[in-house]
């Protein structure tokens, strides 16, 4: 009988994808820790023909942003124009975030009596202090207290050391300085007559 030749041609297997994380929430930026509710992007590799996520529904996209709620591992197949494919899987830690400090109450005094001591605390976290209600750079942080002369509202806000991991909003704290009275009038010397 009669033999043929067979060429068999095998096709390289496209390289491991390497996920990257891009997030700014917890202590460390793109280490794939976030807390509750932050968003995380995972980028692939570029240069593949299709890339198919799970959790995504399979877009073939290189990046993909997500909201985990929960620790969650997310899959990633590449394929070349071979159609030969390679996967990898990153997984997405989520911390949880504190409560809402507990304000020790508005704080009213006279401006003799300054600098007034704010007040606010969340069992077993720190407490940072704010002028603003969100953003901005604290005042002072790690303190269950706040030492201050000016009046105005002021802002304590929870975290936890070991996470990063803030409360989604903040206690608000007002002082209140009232000016002290004048000093009254003595009055002028006074004479008498002897009677």
């Amino acid at each position: 009988s009669a033999s043929y030749p067979i060429s068999v041609v095998v096709n390289a297997n496209p390289a491991t994808p390497v996920i990257t994380a891009n997030e700014t929430s917890g202590i460390s930026n793109n280490d794939g820790k976030t807390c509750t509710g932050a968003a995380v992007s995972l980028t692939g590799p570029s240069g593949a023909s299709t890339y198919t996520w799970s959790n995504s529904g399979g877009t073939s996209q290189t990046s993909l942003t997500f909201n985990p709620a929960t620790t969650t591992s997310y899959a990633l197949t590449v394929s070349n124009a071979s159609s030969c494919t390679a996967s990898n899987t990153y997984t997405v830690t989520v911390d949880t975030k504190p409560a809402l400090a507990t304000s020790g109450g508005d704080v009213v005094i006279c401006s003799n009596a300054a600098p007034a001591i704010l007040t606010a605390s969340n069992s077993g976290n720190l407490i940072d202090w704010y002028a603003n209600s969100s953003g901005g750079t604290a005042l002072t942080a790690g303190s269950d207290t706040y030492s201050t002369s000016t009046a105005g509202t002021y802002y304590a806000e929870t975290r936890i050391a070991s996470t990063g991991c803030v409360s989604n909003s903040r206690a608000t704290i007002v002082l209140t300085i009232n000016s002290n009275p004048s000093e009254p009038n003595r009055g002028g010397n006074v004479t008498l007559c002897a009677h």
